[in-house]
């Protein structure tokens, strides 16, 4: 047998969180690299994602420099 692969954990320079929820459920930041994105397809605006962040990954994003960013549903076609 050779060596066993190991994994490294490695920070994201994407992280995709699908539900509020996640944000009050544990740390997802944690596994975004600083300077990192957060994409959140299911806000309706930033404002309002903002406004359900905890103060507490409100203020890490601030510090380590980490942009949110989420899905601008006026811009997405709709369905024919």
């Amino acid at each position: 047998g050779g060596a066993r692969p190991c994994a490294v954990e490695t920070p994201a320079k994407l992280l995709v969180v699908d539900s509020a929820g996640l944000f009050h459920a544990g740390d997802p930041l944690a596994l975004v690299a600083d300077g990192g994105v957060v994409f959140c397809p299911f806000a309706g605006s930033l404002e309002e994602l903002w406004r359900l962040l905890p103060a507490k990954l409100r203020r890490q994003i601030q510090d380590r420099g980490i942009r949110l960013a989420g899905l601008d549903r006026k811009r997405v076609p709709q369905p024919l």
